[in-house]
């Protein structure tokens, strides 16, 4: 318990640097402020969930259980983020030089090994040159169920990729 109380000590330490370091309202304190918020009730969950944190007050129970459900909501969505994006880095795209003109085909195979399903898979594919230049390529899959092997695809002319980068750009998690 000691290493969540700390946990939950620094995240209360984090929420006021947001405090002093953004202004209010703004696009940066939203989102940091967000990130912190999630942190805090996630632990706070914990406290609920492995300690049996109850409150006095019904309106202070109240309170804490809706700090609870954001929690379980923040948990979520951090898991469902981790996964597509280990699923999507771990692609491996193989280069072909194709017949005509000068075009080539960057081709992977990703398995979702989750138990997530996921829809309106969107990733960007960073194709580096020999010179560290980066042209940017595009691929999708409607659906991508647990347990299914998918193809991402991108055909690009005149780069000649000596590295490649696919990071996710959109998703839907399946109910």
């Amino acid at each position: 318990m000691q290493e969540k109380v700390l946990a939950y000590l620094n995240v209360l330490q984090e929420s006021m640097d947001v405090i002093n370091n953004y202004r209010y309202g703004s696009v940066e304190y939203d989102e940091q402020w967000t990130k912190v918020f999630d942190k805090r009730t996630e632990i706070l969950k914990t406290f609920v969930e492995d300690y049996g944190l109850k409150m006095g007050s019904a309106k202070d129970q109240a309170t804490l259980d809706e700090l609870v459900a954001n929690g379980t909501s923040a948990a979520q969505s951090r898991n469902e983020k981790e996964t597509i994006e280990k699923l999507v880095s771990s692609l491996k795209f193989e280069k072909k030089k194709e017949d005509y003109g000068d075009y080539y085909t960057y081709t992977a195979v990703g398995e979702n090994t989750s138990d997530l399903s996921f829809e309106n898979v969107s990733i960007v594919v960073g194709l580096y040159d020999a010179d560290g230049v980066k042209t940017e390529g595009y691929a999708s899959a409607n659906l991508w169920e647990a347990g299914e092997k998918v193809k991402f695809e991108v055909v690009a002319q005149q780069v000649d990729a000596k590295e490649i980068k696919a990071t996710v750009q959109y998703y839907d998690v399946v109910d």
